[in-house]
């Protein structure tokens, strides 16, 4: 149980039960169809007096949270009820059954270590991924023609609408006409379109929102307190054979409650685009914390292993590891880096909007996720930003 809470004059802390009294988390007890982005605000509210703190902290942004969040991609048609993601293993096992565990933990006497064969058949899929096949995971729902053909058409809006190859830049992330490609349907994403979503949320919706609710908290309250860590950054240190020399390298983690990072299963530094599996682990750092969301059962479970034992060499603490039992699961053999980004989503839209003094839920029972309709955000999204800039 996640022990953090929320209140205006502290932030996000641990509860003192003799002092506060949270009330519990709220429990998702109905199927919930989502591609993660619904869960955020898009609406501009005027109640919202952000765009001249957020411009002092980041002025080198080239847009304002409020033109941020304006330029989401808005939707006509529903989140789609097909293709969406289960919750059974690659090897048809129901997780709901399987209960919530430490992996590798000392202590945990039932934890099930998945069989030479289970491992030999997950390196098959991850290299078939990098090589463009389909379906390695048996499916029988029906195509998405309709919102592949919205993929399409927003990516030729988006390329078109740009004047240069380099289409639109955040904070230190650029995306570029290729990278917009991994964002067509069935394709694998790279770790520029996970920046840069994870840059748009960042300043499109954490800032802004922490910057209201905070009443009476310092800066690093609001710019810290959830960090989304870039892959490069999760790369570099889940890689380091000495992560307490990257206190210098990695962002100011000192003041920051709850952090994002993604998994990748590369260990090779002269390949950057290697790898075939992204997975995500959340800090919750006053908790002490990690926990795995992997939308291939435990397949980057070594990966996530050595990441959370390089950041417990930064923060001096040991990290209690949970595997989320319920994280939906792709059906496909590409949707591993839009599922990451749509849990992020997903969980930081709780994260930030949890109410005062109640304790947070950040398992994802009963949460069935549409990723082509998270494809669909995202590139509609770059699209109207491509627009935006065409226009200065």
């Amino acid at each position: 149980m996640i022990k953090t809470i929320f209140t205006p004059n502290k932030g996000y802390h641990i509860a003192d039960l003799q002092k506060e009294a949270p009330e519990e988390a709220i429990e998702l007890n109905y199927p919930l169809i989502t591609n993660g982005f619904d869960q955020l605000s898009w609406q501009s509210e005027e109640s919202l007096e952000t765009s001249e703190t957020t411009d002092n902290v980041y002025s080198d942004d080239e847009h304002s949270s409020d033109k941020l969040r304006e330029a989401s991609f808005n939707n006509e048609y529903e989140i789609s009820d097909t293709l969406l993601t289960t919750h059974k293993s690659l090897f048809g096992d129901d997780l709901s059954d399987h209960e919530t565990d430490t992996p590798l933990s000392k202590s945990h006497k039932g934890h099930k270590k998945m069989t030479n064969k289970e491992r030999k058949k997950l390196k098959r899929l991850k290299k078939s991924q990098r090589k463009g096949h389909k379906q390695i995971i048996s499916n029988n729902s029906p195509s998405s023609v309709d919102r592949a053909a919205i993929l399409k058409e927003l990516y030729q809006t988006a390329v078109g609408s740009g004047d240069s190859n380099a289409l639109i830049r955040i904070r230190d992330v650029t995306i570029f006409s290729e990278d917009l490609e991994t964002l067509l349907d069935d394709n694998w994403l790279d770790d520029s379109i996970i920046s840069f979503a994870y840059e748009y949320i960042y300043t499109s919706q954490i800032i802004p929102t922490l910057t209201e609710r905070v009443k009476y908290g310092r800066k690093d309250q609001i710019k810290e307190a959830i960090f989304l860590l870039l892959p490069t950054f999760s790369f570099l240190l889940a890689n380091s054979p000495n992560p307490s020399e990257l206190k210098d390298v990695l962002p100011n983690l000192e003041h920051s409650s709850f952090i994002f990072m993604p998994v990748n299963d590369n260990i090779d530094f002269g390949e950057p685009e290697g790898g075939s599996h992204w997975s995500l682990v959340l800090f919750c750092v006053d908790d002490r914390k990690a926990i795995i969301y992997d939308s291939l059962y435990r397949a980057n479970e070594g990966e996530s292993m050595r990441l959370i034992k390089n950041t417990e060499a930064i923060f001096g603490k040991k990290f209690e590891i949970i595997t989320e039992k319920h994280t939906p699961q792709q059906i496909n053999s590409s949707d591993c880096g839009i599922i990451v980004i749509a849990i992020t989503a997903l969980l930081t839209a709780r994260v930030l909007n949890v109410e005062d003094n109640r304790f947070l839920n950040l398992k994802l029972d009963n949460v069935e996720l549409s990723a082509i309709d998270a494809r669909i955000f995202l590139l509609g999204t770059i699209a109207n930003l491509v627009k935006l800039k065409s226009k200065k």
